[in-house]
């Protein structure tokens, strides 16, 4: 019963995703950690080699902030928060909190030029970079 839960409350949750007109389809290019020293170090080399094996796509609605995909869904979190649409400042952001105190922070820079869009999302010690469109 809870598979069959689980499998309808993702397919509803992509739906709304999906169901904008206001997605972003976005691409993973680097990953970064934070260090012991406090330095950002590139790659997962030392913390996950099955990385280059991953997806590293994922979507995500401008209208409600959902993150599907890639393992980076923000659905079961305790709350979703678009703090900015972009429209003003050019710039699409999204907090999501998680009922374990994790957070996690997506933003789009949208004044750059072009259809792809930089973007950077980091949660816990893992940040991630890449582009949307």
């Amino acid at each position: 019963m809870r598979v069959v839960l689980l499998v309808l409350v993702t397919y509803l949750f992509s739906f709304i995703v999906y169901s904008s007109d206001r997605v972003y389809d976005c691409e993973i290019r680097e990953l970064y950690l934070v260090s012991g020293e406090g330095r950002l170090v590139k790659g997962y080399e030392n913390v996950d080699k099955s990385f280059e094996k991953t997806d590293k796509n994922f979507s995500v609605s401008k209208d409600t902030g959902v993150l599907i995909g890639n393992k980076l869904e923000n659905s079961h979190s305790s709350s979703i928060t678009v703090l900015d649409d972009g429209e003003i400042s050019e710039e699409f952001k999204v907090i999501s909190v998680f009922p374990s105190g994790a957070v996690q922070f997506f933003q789009v820079y949208e004044h750059f030029e072009g259809d792809l869009k930089p973007f950077s999302l980091v949660e816990n010690n893992h940040h991630r970079t890449g582009v949307c469109k």
